[in-house]
């Protein structure tokens, strides 16, 4: 997660501001310059496999610890941009704009950030987010989660289809749990993603060419 070193946020009111690391380059630009220069085709041009799984439990583990921070803390907003590449290699997570505590206690009727009803980044936003943007829980990162498994790993180009995720059959079935529409029917927690996708690309069940 990215790191804030000073703030003035407590005493300013007309301009408060922070300090916070700075980045190389976001997630997107990074692809954008590795990748964009190979020639279109059937496929898209996606990172190797190695590289894309480390990157990918970097920001997962993030996430991670987010939620099992006390209070728990939800991004709501995951996507290739908020993503952002250290100085040092380091993938760290920034952006926290749309962040959200979650509550220790039992959650009443009318605990609720207040917000609109909807906000997110299109493709990456879990279904419920644009429905009841207020009462959204781990899950919804879980979803986002999902698509970018999807983003780093399948030659298939955009949107995100999950009726053609052009993913070997066990890495397939974790995205496909991960992007349910029904949030009850996902990984409950990003742990058990993390297991999973360990699960799905160990040498016997990712060819050796995947990702390449």
């Amino acid at each position: 997660v990215i790191q804030i070193h000073e703030d003035d946020l407590d005493e300013q009111r007309d301009f408060p501001a922070f300090v916070m690391d700075l980045a190389k380059s976001s997630l997107s630009m990074f692809l954008e310059d590795r990748l964009g220069g190979q020639p279109a085709g059937d496929k898209r041009p996606v990172l190797p496999s190695s590289e894309a799984i480390a990157l990918l439990k970097a920001v997962m583990a993030a996430a991670q610890a987010l939620h099992e921070s006390r209070p728990a803390l939800i991004h709501r907003d995951l996507n290739p941009n908020n993503i952002l590449l250290m100085p040092d290699g380091r993938w760290v997570l920034a952006d926290f704009s749309l962040a959200k505590f979650l509550p220790t206690a039992v959650v009443t009727t009318t605990f609720a950030t207040g917000s609109h009803q909807g906000w997110g980044t299109d493709t990456y936003t879990a279904p419920e987010q644009w429905q009841d943007f207020k009462r959204t829980d781990q899950r919804a990162d879980i979803y986002s989660l999902g698509v970018l498994i999807w983003e780093m790993m399948s030659p298939s180009w955009p949107p995100f289809d999950r009726s053609c995720l052009m993913l070997p059959g066990v890495l397939e079935a974790v995205v496909l749990k991960a992007t349910q529409r029904s949030r009850e029917l996902r990984q409950s927690s990003v742990e058990q993603l993390v297991a999973e996708l360990s699960d799905a690309v160990q040498p016997t069940s990712v060819p050796q060419d995947a990702g390449t």
